[in-house]
């Protein structure tokens, strides 16, 4: 056991500091806007990050790091577009789908893209369009890493 210690201490220091912030969270957190997008009290910027951290992955931060060290100069030019076109959805979307989401009421991005086409409340076909289209994506990313 001794020498799994270094591990160990760590692990669960990191836990009880999960475990403290979400104590002390929970009591600024009144309904499931406040859960969900921070009461709607965040900067743009931070949501516009918050849009690049949630349609990335650990690839890009650390797989497509190691495979550019890994092969070199010649796949650098991957690593540098992903940073252009994550830079762009920062800079160009993240505001704008914060904003329009406000305006919406929508909290989640299945619940925005609904709103967004004007579709009654309880038109279930393009909920479920929309739900069906984020899992078999989901489903394709996960299959995809395996390989």
């Amino acid at each position: 056991m001794s020498d799994k210690l270094p591990l160990v201490v760590p692990f669960v220091l990191y836990l009880i500091a999960l475990i403290a912030i979400g104590i002390y969270t929970f009591r600024f957190t009144k309904t499931m806007e406040g859960f969900h997008l921070g009461g709607r009290s965040l900067y743009p910027w931070v949501a516009g990050i918050s849009l690049m951290f949630s349609g990335s992955s650990g690839w890009i931060f650390t797989g497509m790091a190691g495979l550019c060290y890994a092969i070199g100069p010649s796949s650098w030019f991957m690593h540098a577009s992903n940073l252009f076109f994550m830079l762009i959805a920062f800079l160009m979307i993240g505001k704008r789908m914060r904003n329009y989401s406000g305006i919406l009421g929508a909290i989640t991005y299945p619940e925005y893209f609904v709103r967004r086409v004007r579709a009654r409340q309880y038109d279930t076909s393009r909920r479920f369009a929309c739900r069906r289209n984020v899992y078999v994506r989901l489903c394709g990313y996960t299959v995809h890493g395996r390989f």
